[in-house]
């Protein structure tokens, strides 16, 4: 998971930033609705636009291309961060049982 690696340069740093404040975001939106998806909240939508704009002026890391870029990544241990490689969209979903085939194939 890239939240558990130090990042060492500026980019690595930019990006851990804002995956913290996206996962931070998610979590407080679980806490208040328990069983919503965390695409309906304001908070994550925004954050997730910060996090487009950063990628839309910015080459992404490896290491974060890696783990997000057309494939779901670990944000937390409960959900999953996607970039579209093509729109450079980002979504968050919770991981369940129900669709963890499915996010291993995206």
């Amino acid at each position: 998971m890239i939240l558990t690696h130090t990042p060492s340069t500026s980019k690595q740093r930019q990006e851990h930033r804002l995956l913290v404040s996206i996962r931070f975001a998610v979590v407080l939106h679980a806490i208040r609705h328990p069983n919503s998806n965390p695409m309906e909240s304001e908070r994550v939508q925004q954050r997730l636009l910060d996090l487009e704009q950063h990628l839309f002026f910015n080459h992404a890391t490896q290491l974060f291309h890696q783990q997000f870029v057309g494939r779901s990544g670990e944000l937390g241990h409960e959900y999953s961060l996607y970039v579209d490689p093509r729109s450079g969209k980002a979504s968050v979903s919770k991981v369940s049982s129900q669709n963890i085939s499915h996010l291993a194939l995206a």
